[in-house]
């Protein structure tokens, strides 16, 4: 049968196509972590900036209030909320912000 060889060679393209997806799958997504004060806060296009360096906040970023950490429950802020001059530590993925811990009154002791 003719039709063996070729399901043959193509059944081992997909295997290796499976193990190229499952590595990129795997492979972990480079994160960086920050902190700095804000220096602006465009809500509209939800950028903030960083001591100078602009930052697109995900739409899926929690911001959350860093003094209230230690509560049952933690303080979620509105990109709204933020003002210049907060002191702010947040995890980047590619220049856009996935975290955001917010601090009124400087750096964390």
């Amino acid at each position: 049968m003719r039709f063996m060889p070729r399901f043959d060679a193509f059944h081992g393209s997909v295997w290796v196509c499976l193990l190229v997806l499952t590595l990129w799958i795997a492979a972990p997504v480079y994160a960086e972590e920050s902190g700095g004060y804000i220096t602006a806060v465009h809500v509209i296009d939800r950028v903030i900036e960083v001591d100078g360096a602009a930052y697109k906040l995900s739409d899926q970023a929690e911001i959350v209030d860093g003094a209230a950490e230690d509560a049952t429950q933690p303080t979620i802020i509105r990109i709204t909320e933020l003002n210049v001059g907060y002191y702010v530590q947040f995890t980047t993925s590619s220049n856009v912000i996935q975290s955001l811990r917010v601090f009124e009154n400087g750096p964390p002791s």
